[in-house]
């Protein structure tokens, strides 16, 4: 983090937006999506530090101060919080199970709620994705 704030500290002053949000694209945002197998089932607290740590580097970017709301910066940029991060990534992982372009080892993980049970209902005719049951709090937020 000491390395980033002093980049960005230091290109901030003579350096456009755009090129601080590049900045953001080429050295942080790999960080967050390169380990979201596990953040995804990770607890809100666990993620409390990553999620200080990314506000920090928004603010950074603004000059803005330390209790300056971030959902502005994030809308005004244009950049992803990690819990959207982490929804985007799950919503591509739906698009890929539902044009079938999954590896065939994830077929057992994600069924549509047609395939769960044999009663004509609404919610089996829709195309909803069905989820087996689990008994943790990590499996229940697992694919």
């Amino acid at each position: 983090m000491h390395v980033l704030r002093t980049l960005y500290l230091k290109l901030r002053a003579f350096s456009p937006i755009s090129t601080l949000k590049t900045v953001y694209y080429a050295l942080v945002n790999p960080h967050l999506s390169y380990a979201l197998a596990c953040w995804s089932n990770a607890t809100k607290t666990s993620l409390k530090k990553i999620i200080i740590l990314q506000n920090k580097i928004v603010r950074l970017m603004t000059y803005s101060d330390q209790r300056t709301p971030v959902s502005g910066l994030y809308k005004s940029f244009q950049i992803l919080t990690l819990d959207n991060v982490i929804k985007l990534a799950l919503i591509t992982i739906a698009h890929s199970f539902h044009h079938k372009t999954l590896p065939k080892i994830s077929d057992n993980q994600l069924k549509y709620q047609e395939t769960s049970h044999c009663y004509d209902t609404r919610i089996r005719s829709n195309q909803n994705f069905f989820k087996p049951s689990a008994n943790t709090n990590i499996r229940k937020k697992s694919i």
